[in-house]
C-alpha cells in the first residue's frame, strides 16, 4: 500500500497510473515518428475508444490515406474488384468494373477517396472549379455556382400547382447540398436527374436562414460521363459561374 496515493475524490495506485502513462507515452512516439502505421494500427484493431469520423478526421488531417478494407459495407468481392481494376481515370471506370454499390459509392466520397474525380468538373467553366457544401454558407444569396457530388436523395413530393417539382441532395465530402430543380431545370436535364449517381450541377444559392442555404438548381450533368460535362468560354452556350451575385 505505499504506492497508493489518497486524495478527497479519489485513490490511485503508482502501478495503475504507469498501467496507463507507458502506452500513452508510446502512442505518443508512434504518432509523431510513424503516423501512417500508428493510424493503421487503430484501424485495424479499434479499441473503440474513439469514433472512427474521428481517426478518419486526424487522417486527413495527417494527409494520411487509409485502407479501402476499413471501409464499413465495402465487401471483400468489392474490394478485389476495386484492386483489379486499378488504374482508374474516371468515375465511370470504377462504377463499370469495380461494380460498387452506390453506399460505398457515398462512403468513398465522404472519406475523400473520390476527390480528385471531382476535380474533373474543372473542365466545366472553363476550369473554373465547383464550390464545396462547406464553402457555400460564406456565400451571398443568388450567387451561381457549380456543386459536384454523390447523389444521396431524391424526392419529389406532390405540388399543389400540378407541376412536378424534383429535390436532390448530394455529398460532396465536405457535406450535403440540397438542389431544388423546377421545371425549366428538369428540361434541361433530362432523364438522368433519376438514376444518375454522381452530378455536377450549375444553380444559384438560396439563402433559408443564418445557418441555412440550399441551391436552385439551373442545369445539371452526369459527373461520370466526362465527355458530356460542358466546356464554358466564348464558343460555349454554358456561362461560366462567377462567383458572384446575380443581378436583374
Amino acid at each position: 500500500m505505499r504506492g497508493r496515493r489518497s486524495t478527497p475524490q479519489t485513490s490511485s495506485c503508482k502501478a495503475h497510473g504507469a498501467a496507463f502513462a507507458v502506452p500513452t507515452y508510446q502512442s505518443a512516439w508512434l504518432k509523431t515518428h510513424h503516423p501512417a502505421e500508428f493510424l493503421a494500427g487503430l484501424w485495424e484493431h479499434d479499441p473503440d475508444m474513439y469514433p472512427r469520423r474521428l481517426l478518419v478526421a486526424e487522417a486527413r488531417r495527417l494527409g494520411i490515406r487509409l485502407s479501402l478494407a476499413g471501409i464499413y459495407g465495402l465487401s471483400g468481392t468489392e474490394l478485389k474488384r476495386i484492386v483489379a481494376g486499378q488504374p482508374y481515370d474516371s468515375l465511370a471506370g470504377l462504377r463499370t468494373r469495380a461494380k460498387v454499390s452506390r453506399p460505398v459509392l457515398k462512403r468513398l466520397a465522404q472519406l475523400g477517396a473520390l476527390d480528385r474525380r471531382a476535380r474533373q468538373a474543372q473542365r466545366a467553366g472553363g476550369g473554373t472549379a465547383p464550390t464545396t457544401a462547406d464553402r457555400l454558407l460564406g456565400l451571398r444569396n443568388n450567387t451561381e455556382v457549380l456543386v459536384a457530388g454523390v447523389r444521396v436523395a431524391t424526392q419529389t413530393p406532390p405540388m399543389r400547382g400540378g407541376r412536378r417539382v424534383v429535390f436532390i441532395s448530394v455529398d460532396d465530402g465536405t457535406g450535403c447540398v440540397d438542389a431544388t430543380f423546377f421545371h425549366e431545370a428538369q428540361e434541361r436535364s433530362g432523364p438522368l436527374l433519376f438514376g444518375t449517381g454522381m452530378l455536377l450541377i450549375r444553380g444559384l444559392t438560396r439563402r433559408t436562414g443564418p445557418r441555412g442555404i440550399s441551391l436552385q438548381a439551373l442545369e445539371a450533368w452526369d459527373l461520370a460521363d466526362t465527355g458530356s460535362l460542358p466546356e464554358a468560354g466564348p464558343d460555349s452556350s454554358v456561362p461560366a459561374p462567377t462567383g458572384r451575385p446575380r443581378t436583374g
